[in-house]
Parts: C-alpha cells; structure tokens; sequence
C-alpha cells in the first residue's frame, strides 16, 4: 500500500512491477513475462467488478483495502493498525478458529 499509485492514475509501469516484485522475492524471468504480457489482465478485471457489484461474505467492497477471512472483515482504526503483521494475525487467527 505504501507504494499504491493515485486513484485513477495509470499506476506503475511494468518496470517498476517487476522491480517491486524483485523486492519481494519474486524476481524471476517467469514472472518478468507475465507482467509484460499481463497473463492476469482479464482475470483481474474480471473478478474486480464481481466483487465490486456484489457483497462478498456479506460485505460491500467498496475499494482498497478490503480484507476478508472466511467473510469475517478485517478493520483498523489508524495505519499502524493496517500494517500491524501481529494485529493481523491475531485476526487471521481468530477468524481460522472459528
């Protein structure tokens, strides 16, 4: 999120995909070439506007982030909440047990 292009901007380019993917760990040739060729692209559109035109697990997306775990919403009250990798946990936890 912390490198999440303005609303309705074009976004990153396929250079600086890939290079966010190497940041990851995920920067191989295979993934290079999906980026490149946008192997996802009508998967992505796809499935955005069904979530988009219909609750999931009860929930109306609205826009990003939304997180759901077993249709239980995650939600945060300050962006340390959001980032918390413990907070989320506990959360992922709490939501798995059930």
């Amino acid at each position: 999120m912390a490198n999440q292009p303005e609303e309705g901007t074009q976004g990153h380019d396929d250079d600086q995909l890939f290079a966010y993917a190497k940041e990851a760990g995920a920067g191989t040739e295979e993934v290079k070439g999906c980026i490149q060729a946008k192997s996802f692209g009508d998967y992505i559109e796809q499935h955005t506007q069904a979530v988009l035109s219909a609750p999931q697990g009860g929930v109306n997306v609205t826009g990003t982030p939304t997180i759901l775990v077993n249709d239980r919403q995650y939600t945060w009250a300050t962006n340390e909440d959001l980032v918390s990798s413990e907070r989320f946990a506990q959360f992922v936890q709490l939501s798995t047990a059930e």
